[in-house]
């Protein structure tokens, strides 16, 4: 949505905008993944290669990578190109190509895609350090929008891998083995 607005002023047309929006948010994505490899002197076929395989629609179970990232105002190709565009921004002053104008443009263009795309939301993650002791420990997470709280919710490690060891997914294998380590570890920390 972030280009679907001043694109629907000028096409007064809802559905091009957004897939106006859709495809130059795509570009850069293209543009900054192959910059930054570029500038990591990542051959070319190796560049095409990894184009490819982000680019490529696939469907693993109910993850739609593709639609999810490209389509639908693309709120996660704008998540995940921050931090691609804060790497490509900080080779491009370690390789000090603000030193010619085709550089000092590139950079400024690129800083200014990342600050747009850095203030489409806030996120923070803060936890304390959870060791494999304290997998049975009970754990309150809070989710907050601008310092409010709006949803709480209380697991342990081991509650949450219970709930998903039946699956016989990956996901499930993972859980159990995520439980068994931290089984273990507790036996293991009795035993010394």
């Amino acid at each position: 949505m972030l280009f679907a607005v001043p694109l629907y002023f000028i096409t007064k047309n809802l559905f091009t905008a957004i897939g106006i929006s859709n495809i130059l948010i795509m570009l850069m994505y293209i543009a900054a993944i192959g910059r930054l490899l570029h500038y990591h002197k990542i051959d070319k076929m190796f560049i095409y290669l990894t184009l490819f395989l982000v680019l490529v629609p696939y469907q693993y179970g109910m993850l739609d990578y593709f639609n999810m990232l490209f389509y639908g105002g693309a709120c996660y190709a704008i998540k995940t190109i921050v931090p691609i565009l804060l790497l490509l921004i900080s080779s491009l002053l370690k390789n000090q190509v603000y030193t010619t104008k085709k550089g000092k443009i590139e950079l400024i263009f690129f800083g200014i895609l990342y600050l747009y795309f850095l203030g489409d939301g806030k996120y923070i993650a803060y936890s304390e350090d959870i060791s494999a002791l304290d997998f049975g420990e009970t754990l309150t997470f809070e989710l907050k929008v601008n310092g409010t709280t709006v949803q709480t919710l209380t697991y342990s490690v081991n509650s949450y891998a219970y709930s998903k060891h039946d699956d016989g997914d990956a996901m499930g294998n993972l859980a159990l083995a995520l439980y068994r380590y931290g089984v273990s570890a507790a036996a293991y920390n009795e035993n010394k």
